[in-house]
C-alpha cells in the first residue's frame, strides 16, 4: 500500500485521553482531536511499527449515481492490540471508513 495517512479513533483509559493524545503524538501519529475519543491519523508504516498491524485495500461506490466513482482505504488485517507500553492509556482502536453518501 502506498503511503497515505490511515485515520482512527483511539479509546482512552478512563481520564487518559490527554496522556494518551500525547504519548501517541511522540509515536509519529498526528493528533487531530480529543474528546470522549482521541482522533488520529498516520502512515501505515507508524501503524505498523507501534501496533503491530498490517492494511489491505479496499474500495467502495461513492455515489450510486455514478458507477466509476469509487474510493479506496486501508482496512486492518487481523485483530489490532493495544501494546503494553500503551495499555493504561489505551482501551481500543477502531479504524475509519469513508462515510456512505446518499
Amino acid at each position: 500500500m502506498s503511503n497515505p495517512n490511515i485515520a482512527a479513533e483511539i479509546i482512552p483509559q478512563p481520564d487518559q485521553a490527554q496522556h494518551a493524545a500525547k504519548a501517541l503524538q511522540k509515536l509519529g501519529f498526528r493528533v487531530l482531536q480529543i474528546g470522549e475519543t482521541v482522533s488520529v491519523q498516520a502512515p501505515a508504516e507508524v501503524w505498523k511499527k507501534t501496533f503491530d498491524v498490517s492494511f489491505a485495500k479496499e474500495s467502495k461506490k461513492r455515489l450510486s449515481i455514478s458507477p466509476r466513482s469509487t474510493i479506496e482505504y486501508a482496512v486492518p488485517k487481523g485483530t489490532v492490540r493495544v501494546p503494553e507500553s500503551l495499555g493504561t492509556l489505551i482501551s481500543d482502536v477502531h479504524f475509519v471508513q469513508p462515510p456512505e453518501l446518499f
